[in-house]
């Protein structure tokens, strides 16, 4: 009985670290949205544009990441732990827009991505955005 009271209070311990782990590197826990972000806005932002227009139609980012040698990304949305969790980002590549990434994320699901548009391979919306992000 003893040993198992220690297994079992060795497991919970770290089960527990492991949950603290992940919680503090996701932040605060709680979802972050800018006040201008919403499906409107989003398709407003055009590939090409420049990081000026993007905040004249957004207004400014939550984070500002350097991503490689010559790429910014904007981060709009960051998702938190609530049921569904937006995200938004947009990335600029020398400058201008390349690439417009919104998903959605549930707390015991994989990642879905809901909408993007990008200079590689066009417009992707899918019906689940509107119901992420709204108006």
């Amino acid at each position: 009985m003893g040993l198992l009271m220690k297994w079992t209070r060795g497991v919970s311990v770290a089960v527990s670290a492991g949950v603290v782990a992940v919680a503090v590197g996701c932040g605060s826990g709680h979802p972050q949205k800018t006040e201008r972000v919403n499906a409107d806005t989003i398709r407003s932002v055009k590939v090409g544009m420049s990081q000026q227009e993007v905040r004249a139609i957004l207004g400014p980012p939550l984070k500002v990441e350097p991503w490689g040698t010559n790429t910014v990304l904007l981060r709009y949305a960051i998702p938190g732990w609530l049921r569904r969790s937006p995200s938004l980002w947009v990335a600029f590549d020398h400058g201008a827009v390349s690439t417009v990434h919104a998903t959605v994320h549930p707390v015991v699901a994989d990642d879905r991505a809901v909408y993007e548009a990008a200079a590689h391979h066009g417009l992707f919306e899918t019906a689940e955005f509107e119901a992420t992000f709204g108006r």
